[in-house]
């Protein structure tokens, strides 16, 4: 997998350790444990170091947390691990690439200040050079995402998303009373004005999370000209949009490429909004530790049956 994963970041795609999951009964008894976990997730999988690394030299993009069951206190102290960890309490993506930016112009200066010949020959290749990324490089940005369902708040990673700064959220439109296929009850409102006033991360963007076939959730599934009318509504209303999530990646693409049909939507109509932008591609794959099984009727605290997911994000 290690050369999985590294072919994937060569390409820009991000690969996140997904934990949790639709069956397992996870939690933590205290901050403190979950800041030792938060602390070996890091040695085994992140920036850290470890006799053991499952994935060899490979660093993994980040954490995306999946808690569906178990308990839901203390996530937020394994979030502020990590970030603590990673260097980044003050930051969030935009501004650490704003910080990378400005400490490697900072050197070139430096360096230019050995003389004019050899300033010239760095000025010149720093015209002509593109960016390399070292998919192994430890010093980057990690991110922290989430899959809550639908409901709000969240029953099991609702509090952890207030308390700590969170990347993304993959809101789980299915199996849930307020999925895509309720369009009285879906509430995509309701999470921009969380990530606006409620989030840790004021510039958190949240994701449509849709069932990429018939058969990838008990209920919830719309077809890709509605999940494209969705889109184009979130594009337009809410400035917190950030993109879809299907769940899962091989039933979308055996579901007449579903997965790039709605790519393809939501590029066309952004492209309307702000024509004179270029499209963008951030698709995103998670590592997780297991399959989760189709939906079996478990029910939400609200009565309706919650969603299992692990995610493919367009």
């Amino acid at each position: 997998m290690a050369k999985d994963i590294k072919t994937c970041q060569a390409a820009g795609k991000l690969v996140t350790l997904s934990l949790g999951g639709a069956t397992g009964q996870v939690g933590f008894s205290s901050d403190s444990q979950a800041q030792s976990f938060a602390d070996q997730v890091w040695n085994l999988f992140l920036g850290g170091s470890s006799s053991i690394r499952p994935f060899g030299d490979a660093v993994l993009d980040g954490v995306d947390l999946d808690i569906e069951s178990g308990t839901p206190a203390h996530y937020a102290a394994f979030v502020n691990r990590i970030r603590s960890n990673a260097g980044e309490t003050t930051l969030n993506a935009t501004s650490f690439a704003l910080n990378i930016t400005a400490h490697a112009n900072a050197t070139l200066h430096a360096n230019t200040t050995h003389g004019h010949a050899n300033a010239t020959t760095t000025h010149d290749k720093a015209k002509n050079s593109t960016t390399v990324i070292d998919v192994t490089n430890k010093n980057k940005y990690y991110y922290i995402t989430a899959a809550p369902q639908c409901p709000y708040p969240d029953a099991y990673i609702g509090a952890a998303l207030n308390d700590a700064p969170f990347d993304a959220v993959y809101v789980q439109f299915y199996n849930n009373y307020c999925g895509l296929d309720q369009p009285s009850d879906y509430n995509l409102a309701t999470w921009d004005t969380w990530a606006k006033t409620k989030s840790a991360n004021k510039n958190v963007k949240v994701y449509i999370g849709a069932p990429g076939s018939a058969d990838s959730a008990g209920e919830g599934y719309v077809d890709v000209g509605t999940l494209a009318d969705y889109v184009a509504d979130a594009q337009a209303k809410y400035s917190s949009f950030g993109g879809v999530m299907l769940w899962d990646a091989s039933t979308a693409h055996d579901n007449a490429r579903f997965d790039l049909g709605i790519k393809n939507a939501m590029t066309a109509s952004a492209l309307k909004l702000t024509p004179e932008q270029l499209p963008r591609s951030n698709t995103t794959t998670a590592a997780a530790p297991a399959k989760s099984s189709q939906a079996s009727g478990r029910k939400a605290a609200s009565g309706k049956p919650r969603a299992y997911s692990r995610f493919f994000r367009l």
